[in-house]
């Protein structure tokens, strides 16, 4: 292919790429906000009736579900960071290590798919597995890049 084929997709993979893991950051501080949100208005007195749960062990629990929810977020959140700006400084290292860590993120959302049979886990599945592919290629071309096989 000639040069400027390559650059042109080279240039769709990255700006792609970016875009994938913008909308990722951005979904993940609204649903890590809004999950902390609807676990700190549920109250005791909903539940009082049906279980013989006290109330500070709901305070525990409610405490602990937010503090769970907001380090799985950081953790996220610092995966699509690493992708974003991998992306975008065109830096080989970020997107390789942003690429491996799609890995596990998607092998673990296998285990979620199946768990829960036919539904919308899939879906996930299928959205991380296409951008852990992309993170890759770009990777690939970055590396060829840098070592002047697209000079």
């Amino acid at each position: 292919m000639d040069r400027e084929s390559d650059m042109c997709t080279f240039n769709c993979k990255k700006w792609t790429l970016f875009t994938f893991c913008l909308i990722g950051l951005v979904s993940t501080l609204i649903m890590v906000i809004a999950l902390c949100v609807v676990i700190n208005k549920a109250d005791y007195a909903d539940l009082q009736d049906k279980t013989d749960i006290t109330e500070e062990k709901f305070n525990a629990a409610k405490k602990v579900a937010i503090g769970l929810i907001a380090a799985i977020g950081t953790i996220n959140i610092l995966i699509e960071m690493l992708g974003l700006c991998g992306a975008f400084k065109e830096h080989y290292c970020m997107t390789m290590t942003y690429a491996i860590l799609m890995v596990l993120v998607t092998l673990g959302s296998i285990g979620v798919a199946a768990g829960s049979g036919y539904g919308a886990y899939w879906f996930t599945f299928v959205i991380n597995t296409l951008i852990t592919v992309l993170a890759f290629l770009y990777a690939r071309d970055l590396n060829r890049r840098r070592s002047g096989a697209y000079a």
